[in-house]
């Protein structure tokens, strides 16, 4: 039976191996490097090679943790591939700042969780040397200077081991190692010291530089089996950044090509930004190799406590000023402020002090007085209120130069500063130094005039001011219009300059900007404007007609409550609507009407001067249908509902209809629901109201009662188990209740003592029933197996690897044990062939995926039983083939 068992857990284990996905690492650099350990018996060079990834702390899942990595080995020679090595996941540790400047405020948390890898790789002599590739999938999401969305992004990982080409010794070399000094907290807008130096066991010479970030692995195969060589792409930089420039354009942020120091001053924008640093090693001025380290760097929101303030600042609408520190830190606790006059001073953080008279004040800030995160600075104040820059410009067409003219006023000192601007982009030199001076455009448009004026008092402003420049004066008329045959119609036209109407025989005030026409028959007037010799010309059509007509529209059915717009079809152009009431404008030609009688009577009446006409029509309401889409109901996950509901319509439907019994009637059922739905109601009717009228009814459905009972363990009589279960039910009934502490709870201890268990049971199948307030439940089982034993370790006498999923690895079973220290499996020349800590975990009869000789085997066993105690067992056992 345990044999069976046993068979059963290790087909599921390797069920569950097979189909588990692989994870993508929230990676945030890394690096590589290897240590020469000597030359074997066959003249080959044996490396210890070690892979640090860097990984965001803020992800616990264990998924991001990569028990072995896949490095790839290419010769430099031609980039042929020599061979594919696994590392094994020898350490997994944070990288945590734990100290902080009491000048730094807020103190953010820089934490990095690395993976560290390695493995021993054997190369023969090579002229040229080999290359070491590693890529994996995918960084963090947000990256400041690189496109989004960055966790679509991999990365990749190299470093080369020189060859024989230069000397014999060169092969004999370890690579530089990086320092961890990667905890240094970068605050925006502040100074920034970043370590990327490194140490050369053989004391080779080192020289940095900024580098690309490399791209690598893709989403749909996060972590490949094999690396391809270099050259790796790019990453994507964002516009603004750079490899050269990680911090962007603007930061002035360099690296001290001997020591690896990276100084300068951070971005302004808080968030990670990848930077990627080579270094090339150099022995006896040859160059033997290169590799890199590539980081994520936190720019935070904190500040470093400082006083900073403008060079000079200028007062010159007032005595009242208000100044404020530049700087942002919240560290900082307490200001004092002495304004250079001879005794005024403030504590305030945003002081407005009011200086008693004109003149440039010597104005000083200190922060956090008396403190240790104290800082100082000074800054001038000129105080000379009352100065108003402007200016007009007279012009109009581009033919003519247009006078500009000053009109800047000053209570205190006098204009003595002018620059001009003109806004012509095509030239360089449409500007002046005069204070009013002319330009002539060179071709119509709208032009910028940026206006720059200062004072001897120390006063300078700009302003930008749009000039419209034309190709001839600006004319507006209207557009052309109607006048009955009886009427007086008066023309206004809008423009500077001198106006000219013609023709003459039909119209009264030729010569100005409005004249009266009184035609008989239809006629188009002209208009001609001239200002200053640019001359423009428009026209307008007056129609004549002796009568007019009118048409109101249709009679018309509509929804009660509803709005229905009605358009006149008429030569008039003033109108009046009855009943006023109902309609939104009743002067309208095309108003809205919201009539609430059962019937209403419209009236027009349109006029054009004193041509007049009338019409009619009537509008009907009908209301709209009624509709109730019912109650709303709560049932369990994947169950149906009862929907029903009621109306006055003569056709509905529901919606989503996809999810229903019989969408079309009135009461139907859902089909099985597994997330809370909204359900629609739709009603029409043919009564003359066609638009739909709606309900809405929720069926809430309670989540799936997700129940695990924990994995099936064993125990050892008078030992206590606690039981893991979870549940996401409201209620729990474990059953049987045997050796329980408590049946009601989702975990409570199990204790076999004599006479209160079966004294003959060996398995208890124990059953956990979850249930909420609407019925809804859901169980699981977990098998205890019950040894009468002390605690103690099984491990079966042979194992059948032939994939047959029985008996297919061999593992401990382990009884009254908290803890397994290791399981490791030696073959018959003592060679480790495999090791473990997890318990649930078995050798499958490989190694490194190549199948082991039917033999015996040698096990070793340490560990920890209930109380604490420490269990060595070791035998052996047979692989059958």
């Amino acid at each position: 039976m345990y044999l069976n068992r046993l068979k059963g857990i290790l087909l599921l284990f390797v069920v569950l191996c097979v189909w588990a996905p692989a994870h993508a690492l929230h990676i945030k650099g890394g690096w590589m490097h290897y240590e020469f350990l000597g030359k074997n018996s066959s003249g080959n060079y044996e490396y210890r090679v070690t892979l640090k990834l860097y990984r965001d702390c803020a992800t616990p899942n264990p998924g991001q943790n990569d028990a072995q990595v896949n490095l790839t080995v290419y010769n430099k020679a031609n980039n042929t591939k020599y061979g594919d090595f696994t590392a094994n996941n020898i350490a997994t540790y944070p990288l945590n700042k734990t100290s902080y400047s009491d000048c730094i405020n807020p103190k953010p948390q820089v934490c990095y969780v690395i993976l560290e890898y390695a493995t021993t790789i054997t190369l023969p002599a090579s002229s040229q040397g080999y290359t070491i590739s590693f890529q994996r999938c995918c960084r963090i999401n947000g990256i400041v200077n690189v496109f989004q969305p960055s966790n679509t992004l991999g990365t990749s990982y190299s470093i080369e081991i020189p060859g024989n080409i230069n000397s014999s010794t060169f092969p004999e070399n370890s690579s530089p190692v990086f320092s961890q000094r990667d905890t240094l907290l970068v605050c925006y807008n502040s100074p920034i010291v970043l370590d990327y130096s490194a140490v050369d066991p053989d004391g080779d010479s080192l020289v940095y530089y900024f580098t690309d970030a490399w791209d690598g692995a893709s989403q749909n195969n996060p972590n490949p089996n094999t690396s391809p060589p270099p050259p790796f792409a790019s990453l994507p930089y964002t516009t603004g950044f750079n490899a050269i420039n990680p911090f962007g354009n603007n930061t002035n942020v360099v690296i001290n090509r001997q020591t690896g120091l990276i100084t300068g001053v951070s971005p302004g924008t808080t968030g990670e930004y990848v930077v990627a640093v080579g270094v090339d090693e150099y022995r006896n001025g040859r160059k033997l190799a290169s590799t890199r380290k590539e980081l994520h760097v936190n720019v935070a929101n904190c500040s470093i406590t400082a006083a900073k303030l403008p060079v000079s600042i200028s007062s010159c609408d007032g005595f009242t000023v208000t100044i404020q520190n530049l700087s942002p830190s919240p560290s900082i606790l307490t200001y004092f402020w002495d304004f250079g006059t001879g005794g005024a001073t403030s504590t305030s953080a945003v002081p407005t002090f009011t200086f008693p008279d004109t003149g440039v004040y010597r104005v000083k800030l200190v922060v956090n007085r008396e403190s240790s995160c104290s800082d100082s600075t000074y800054t001038n104040i000129s105080v000379f209120p009352g100065f108003f820059p402007g200016f007009v410009a007279d012009g109009s067409c581009y033919l003519n130069p247009f006078q500009f003219r000053d009109t800047t006023k000053t209570r205190y000192g006098g204009v003595d500063k002018w620059r001009w601007d003109f806004g012509n982009t095509t030239v360089s030199n449409d500007t002046s130094l005069l204070r009013n001076p002319q330009y002539t455009y060179p071709a119509p448009g709208t032009y910028n005039v940026n206006f720059t004026v200062g004072s001897n008092k120390g006063c300078l402003d700009t302003i930008i001011v749009p000039v419209s420049v034309l190709d001839r004066p600006l004319v507006t008329l209207a557009n052309d219009t109607l006048i009955c045959s009886i009427d007086t119609l008066q023309l206004n036209a809008m423009g500077t300059g001198v106006f000219t109407w013609d023709p003459a025989s039909t119209l009264i005030n030729a010569n100005g900007p409005n004249a009266l026409v009184f035609p008989k028959d239809t006629t188009k007037y002209y208009v001609t404007l001239n200002d200053r010799g640019c001359i423009a010309r428009d026209s307008i059509t007056v129609n004549t007609l002796d009568f007019i007509t009118a048409n109101a529209g249709r009679d018309t059915t509509i929804c009660l409550t509803d709005s229905v717009q009605l358009h006149a079809t008429t030569q008039g152009l003033g109108f009046s609507w009855q009943p006023a009431a109902i309609f939104d404008n009743p002067r309208a030609k095309s108003p809205l009407a919201r009539p609430t009688a059962a019937t209403t009577n419209v009236m027009l009446v349109a006029n054009l001067g004193k041509c007049t006409a009338t019409d009619a029509l009537v509008l009907r309401t009908v209301p709209y249908p009624t509709v109730d889409a019912g109650a709303g109901n709560t049932i369990c996950y994947a169950d149906i509902a009862q929907l029903r509901g009621s109306t006055n319509g003569s056709s509905f439907s529901w919606a989503p209809s996809n999810l229903l019994q019989q969408p079309n009637q009135l009461s139907t059922t859902t089909r099985s629901l597994t997330q809370t739905t909204q359900f629609t109601l739709t009603v029409r009717d043919t009564l003359g109201c066609p638009k739909p009228v709606s309900d809405v009814v929720d069926i809430t459905v309670r989540p799936q009662i997700k129940v695990f009972a924990g994995n099936d363990t064993s125990i050892v009589v008078g030992q206590p188990l606690q039981f893991t279960a979870t549940s996401n039910g409201l209620s729990h009934r474990w059953s049987p209740g045997t050796a329980l502490s408590n049946t009601s709870i989702v975990n409570p201890v199990a204790i076999f003592r004599t006479g209160n268990y079966p004294a003959d049971a060996e398995y208890i199948t124990y059953t956990l029933t979850s249930t909420t307030p609407e019925g809804c439940s859901g169980s699981d089982n977990i098998v205890v197996r019950i040894f009468k034993t002390p605690p103690s370790i099984f491990v079966p006498n042979g194992f059948t690897p032939n994939s047959d999923g029985l008996n297919d690895r061999i593992r401990p079973i382990l009884a009254g044990i908290q803890k397994l220290e290791f399981f490791r499996v030696y073959n018959r020349y003592g060679q480790l062939v495999f090791e473990s800590n997890q318990e649930n975990y078995g050798w499958d009869g490989r190694v490194k995926g190549v199948l082991q000789p039917a033999n015996g085997y040698v096990y070793q066993c340490r560990v920890i039983d209930f109380e604490g105690n420490p269990i060595f067992k070791k035998g052996t056992f047979v692989l059958i083939r």
